[in-house]
């Protein structure tokens, strides 16, 4: 028992060193991808700064595989990936890098952020992403996301 209790509290202590490192590497990317610019989607003031309070991880099995299966038909692609050079590259790099053995591999990766509302967000945790209630943007309906996490803030 005490062997099993041993295992259980390194376990608790693992889960939460990685949960800290994903809020420092969070951190850092929100105050590397900030800008002090205003956009015509803002509405107010551009918040000096962002602060992480919690960290949830959403993981969506259909949705982990199909991205892959995607992420394998860019690679095999012939199309030239070295153009691509999202400002998150290297902070995504090193995030993704601390939290899992899966590095970005290629430029065709990259950490990106995606800002909703508090009420949402209840939504997205117990269900993923939906795309029945996707909203019209400047693309069309679909997910948004962004390099910034300013531009994520609007």
């Amino acid at each position: 028992r005490a062997a099993a209790e041993a295992k259980a509290a390194e376990e608790a202590a693992a889960a939460e060193a990685r949960r800290v490192c994903r809020m420092s590497w969070l951190q850092q990317a929100f105050d590397e991808t900030k800008k002090m610019k205003s956009t015509m989607d803002r509405k107010g003031p551009v918040p000096a700064g962002f602060r992480i309070c919690r960290v949830e991880e959403v993981s969506d099995q259909a949705w982990s595989d199909r991205y892959k299966g995607q992420l394998q038909n860019v690679l095999g692609s012939e199309r030239e990936m070295s153009s691509l050079s999202p400002k998150t590259s290297l902070v995504g790099a090193k995030l993704v890098s601390s939290v899992s053995q899966d590095p970005l591999r290629t430029d065709a990766e990259a950490v990106l952020f995606h800002g909703t509302s508090p009420s949402a967000i209840e939504g997205i945790l117990s269900s993923g992403f939906d795309r029945d209630r996707c909203k019209f943007g400047l693309a069309g309906k679909g997910f948004y996301f962004a390099e910034s996490i300013t531009k994520a803030d609007e």
